[in-house]
């Protein structure tokens, strides 16, 4: 696996782990990883770039838990040139 393709899964890993602390404690990883994966699927743009993370100010009871996310890099959405999208999963 290739230095950079690493960092890609990490960062991917860093975002679900952002995800799995907020949820009820019944919710495994694996879970998140599916809903987040989903989400990216339907949305695109943002959602579905390993460099976003789950907004600090986000709670899982709000509407809009899986989407509102913030940029590590600190970028704007719309005039990004960083996206890299989630990596494959391993089965695939």
């Amino acid at each position: 696996m290739h230095k950079k393709e690493m960092y890609q899964r990490e960062n991917f890993r860093s975002l679900v782990l952002s995800y799995a602390a907020e949820l009820p404690e019944d919710c495994s990883e694996e879970m998140a990883e599916r809903a987040l994966r989903a989400h990216a699927k339907e949305w695109g743009g943002c959602i579905s770039c390993v460099h976003s993370r789950r907004h600090p100010d986000v709670t899982p009871q709000e509407k809009d838990f899986w989407l509102r996310r913030t940029c590590v890099l600190g970028l704007k959405q719309g005039t990004c040139g960083n996206h890299v999208p989630f990596p494959e999963t391993e089965e695939a």
